[in-house]
């Protein structure tokens, strides 16, 4: 018991050396406008129903933490969405917020979303957050989360 104790401070200490040699993580925001318009862009996608057009930017590994908690992936995400039963009237992101590292985006909002539901007229609130990963130069969504949020 005692040697192994040893051994695991031993190794802590001849760690930490190299994890202090690891590069700092800087943003560098070159491509945050195009993943700005490319957010509203998909907003619109949405909000027309183009859910062929708006399944492109998913990558295949695609993961969605919905508002309830429920992990989605890409098949799933949007099949409530094409079914018909809730139709979205409207997408308003407030204080859209990108950083980007290299081929990595996030961004994030605060969320107001319109829509139908049975016949009637809802709005939801939510802030969330989506990661983009440039891929043969084109951005794709890898996950995405809601969070409910008041307004």
């Amino acid at each position: 018991m005692r040697v192994s104790l040893w051994m695991s401070v031993l190794l802590a200490v001849l760690t930490l050396p190299l994890l202090a040699q690891q590069p700092a993580l800087k943003a560098d925001n070159n491509a945050a406008p195009s993943i700005k318009q490319l957010e509203t862009d998909l907003a619109k996608l949405l909000i027309a129903g183009k859910w062929d057009e708006y399944a492109a930017y998913l990558s295949d590994d695609f993961v969605r933490t919905a508002a309830n908690g429920a992990i989605e992936h890409k098949p799933q995400a949007w099949a409530e969405f094409r079914s018909g039963t809730n139709k979205l009237l409207d997408m308003i992101p407030e204080e859209l917020s990108v950083t980007t590292y290299g081929d990595t985006a996030v961004a994030t909002s605060h969320l107001t979303i319109l829509g139908r539901k049975n016949g009637k007229v809802t709005t939801t609130f939510s802030q969330c957050t989506d990661v983009f990963v440039e891929r043969d130069g084109h951005w794709f969504i890898i996950a995405s989360q809601a969070t409910p949020a008041a307004k």
